[in-house]
């Protein structure tokens, strides 16, 4: 005996030529969106499931579709803002001539323009701190990964550079985490200094950490 084939619920079915797959990505991208701007401009705190479902025109039964709590879609946003971040300041490094000072200013001058919005400032450098144990392993786990790419970056043209791995990990976390509090007291302070003149700070920065690792080995 054949049995015959379950059919679709109909939430299942497609609805204006998008399937049902399409449409939850679509909400999903929607909520991400609305989290980023009521995060980043009036803080995580006031980003509750009522606020989010307003701002992304949809009802609470599609939020719960895509996340199982405003802490998850915080992730999320943070995810996301960073992501497209880390991924323009890789490929600004990858184009850049190859000296140290020129791939530097490339990957910071990316992570300045992107830090010069207000919303991915406030979303990424505050309103993940402190939050729990599950943030605090992304964002920790975030700025490692950053900082592998700094020093990667100015490694990547450093003669017969031979600095232990475990070293350079720490490095690039304290040059990272230079750039994050200088970014959040720009942003603090009203951005009253330029893009440019971020940039020439943080290449300084990297720049003497770069020029110090081939003292430190008689380069």
């Amino acid at each position: 005996m054949t049995l015959p084939l379950a059919s679709p619920t109909l939430s299942e079915r497609p609805y204006g030529g998008i399937d049902h797959e399409a449409r939850v990505s679509e909400r999903r991208e929607r909520f991400i969106a609305a989290g980023i701007r009521v995060i980043g401009s009036a803080g995580y705190r006031a980003a509750t499931v009522r606020v989010l479902c307003a701002e992304a025109g949809l009802s609470n039964r599609y939020f719960y579709e895509s996340f199982d709590s405003t802490e998850a879609l915080l992730m999320a946003v943070y995810r996301r803002l960073m992501g497209d971040c880390q991924a323009a300041i890789l490929t600004a490094m990858q184009q850049a001539p190859r000296q140290v000072e020129a791939i530097t200013a490339a990957g910071v001058r990316v992570f300045f323009e992107h830090a010069r919005d207000p919303l991915f400032a406030r979303a990424t450098l505050l309103e993940v701190m402190g939050v729990s144990a599950a943030v605090d392993a992304m964002y920790q786990e975030n700025i490692r990964v950053f900082g592998r790419m700094i020093m990667g970056g100015a490694r990547a043209v450093l003669v017969d550079d031979d600095l232990p791995e475990e070293e350079a990990d720490m490095l690039g976390l304290s040059l990272v985490g230079a750039l994050a509090y200088a970014a959040m007291h720009w942003m603090q302070g009203g951005y009253r200094l330029s893009v440019d003149q971020m940039v020439s700070n943080a290449v300084r920065i990297i720049g003497g950490t770069a020029l110090g690792i081939q003292q430190s080995r008689g380069k």
